[in-house]
């Protein structure tokens, strides 16, 4: 056993989603497996005659290993609406978020909420 904390890094491409492909789901089980379940060996990870999901389906993780699977999709989540909210954007299907992206017709607007921020004390 080692004495001093390590963290494990997967080298390689960036890490499988759980939401696309079977495939692709197979590669982020055993990638969760590598990261949070105690090994020395492949062995002491799957048998040969085990899947992926089965060993992770039946492996107990700790309730902050668990946290951490859940948001490690999050940044990849993120990623993805940004990506359809530019793609409904250009559509003209969704009106854009930022000042910078808004036409002129919103300057004003724009100027009267920076105005009455400045005029609010309480800020």
């Amino acid at each position: 056993m080692r004495s001093i904390p390590v963290v494990n890094v997967l080298l390689g491409d960036k890490l499988p989603r759980p939401d696309r492909s079977p495939t692709e789901k197979q590669k982020w089980y055993r990638a969760m497996l590598i990261l949070f379940k105690p090994w020395r060996s492949l062995r002491d990870l799957r048998a040969p005659t085990e899947t992926w999901q089965e060993v992770f389906d039946t492996t107990h993780f700790s309730p902050g290993s668990l946290e951490i699977m859940k948001n490690m999709n999050v940044e990849n989540e993120c990623k993805d609406a940004r990506d359809k909210y530019e793609v409904l954007r250009r559509q003209g299907k969704v009106r854009a978020l930022l000042p910078g992206q808004q036409g002129a017709a919103n300057s004003t607007d724009i100027e009267s909420l920076t105005n009455a921020l400045r005029g609010d004390a309480a800020l």
